[in-house]
C-alpha cells in the first residue's frame, strides 16, 4: 500500500519498511481469494462506474463494492452473508444500473487508473478499497492512469477491415445516434451547468433546434469539450467490449466515433453528438420550466 500514499509520504514509509526488514519481521501473505462475479456498470453522464465484486464465505457469500468518478469516491465489503441478503445489498447499493460481468483485467486496469486519480487530486484512498484488496486480493492494484489516447488507439487497431474505409466511417458517424449497447446508458449523457441554463432561459421553443447546432459548433458547450467527451466515448467502448458476442454491443462504433470527436470531425454530422445536444436541450428546458 506504500504506494497509496501521496509521493512525500513514500520516503519516511519506506524507512518504516527498512527498519522492520532489518528487524527480520517477515510482511504477511496475502489469503489465496477467488471470485465468483465481477460486475460493472457503464460510465455514465457524472464519470460514475460502480462495481459489485461477490466472493464465497463459506456457505455465505460476500459483497464487495467500489464506486469511481475521477478516483474512488466509495468502496466496501460486507460481512459474510446469504444469498438473500447479498441479492438485498446489491439491489440497495445498485438497483436499475445496467451492469456486465466483466473480467479481472478491465477491474484492474479500472481500479489502478482511479488509484492514480485520487492521488492525482490530493487524496488517499478509502480505507473500505484495502478490505476489498484483501477480500478479493488486490495485492497488484497500484497507481496506474489510462492514458485515453494510447487506449482509444488500441481499440482502433482492433478494428475489422470493413470498417477503416472512409465511406463506412462517414456512415458509422451519420448513424451512430444509434448504436447498439448504448439503449438506456446514453440518457445520462447530456451538458447541464449554471451557464447553459441561464442562457437556456433566453431561447425560445422554436428555436431549440438552431440552439441544439450551437451547442456543436465553434465554441458551444459540447464543441469545447471534445476531448471530455471522447474520453467517455473509449471507457464505454472498453466496457462494451467486455461482453460476449451475443449482447451484440458496437464498441466498434463507439470507438469511431471517440476517435472523430477527438480529431475534430464536424460535430453535426455525428448522429450520437446531435442526440447528447439535444437531449440536453431537453433536460435544460425541463429544469427551466420548473425554475419558473
Amino acid at each position: 500500500m506504500r504506494n497509496w500514499r501521496p509521493e512525500h509520504e513514500r520516503p519516511e514509509v519506506d524507512a518504516i519498511i527498512q527498519k522492520m526488514r532489518a528487524a527480520g519481521v517477515a510482511c504477511a501473505a496475502w489469503d489465496k481469494t477467488v471470485v465468483n462475479a465481477l460486475r460493472a456498470s457503464p460510465v455514465d453522464g457524472s464519470n460514475a462506474q460502480l462495481f459489485h465484486l461477490l466472493s464465497p464465505a463459506g456457505r455465505r457469500k460476500r459483497l464487495s463494492s467500489i464506486l469511481t468518478r475521477n478516483g474512488i469516491v466509495d468502496a466496501f465489503t460486507t460481512d459474510p452473508q446469504t444469498s438473500r441478503a447479498v441479492a438485498y445489498a446489491v439491489e440497495a447499493t445498485g438497483g436499475g444500473v445496467r451492469m456486465l460481468d466483466v473480467g479481472r483485467p478491465y477491474l484492474d486496469r479500472m481500479v489502478s487508473h482511479h488509484l492514480a486519480q485520487t492521488l492525482a487530486s490530493g487524496k488517499v484512498p478509502l480505507a473500505g478499497l484495502l478490505e476489498v484488496a484483501e477480500v478479493i486480493g488486490g495485492a497488484d492494484w497500484q497507481p496506474q492512469q489510462i492514458y485515453f489516447r494510447e487506449a482509444l488507439d488500441q481499440l482502433i487497431a482492433e478494428l475489422p477491415e470493413d470498417l477503416r474505409d472512409p465511406e463506412a466511417v462517414d456512415i458509422v458517424l451519420a448513424d451512430s445516434d444509434v448504436i447498439l449497447g448504448l439503449e438506456e446508458i446514453e440518457d445520462s449523457w447530456f451538458e447541464d451547468d449554471a451557464e447553459l441554463r441561464e442562457k437556456m432561459r433566453s431561447v425560445s421553443r422554436r428555436a431549440h433546434e438552431q440552439f441544439v447546432t450551437e451547442l456543436l459548433l465553434g465554441d458551444g458547450a459540447i464543441a469545447v469539450r471534445r476531448k471530455q467527451w471522447a474520453e467517455l466515448f473509449v471507457q464505454t467502448a472498453l466496457w462494451m467490449r467486455e461482453a460476449p458476442d451475443e449482447y451484440e454491443m458496437s464498441w466498434t462504433d463507439l470507438a469511431i466515433v471517440a476517435r472523430a470527436v477527438l480529431e475534430g470531425y464536424d460535430l453535426t454530422r455525428i448522429g450520437l453528438m446531435r442526440n447528447i445536444a439535444e437531449r440536453t436541450v431537453v433536460v435544460l428546458s425541463d429544469e427551466t420550466d420548473d425554475e419558473a
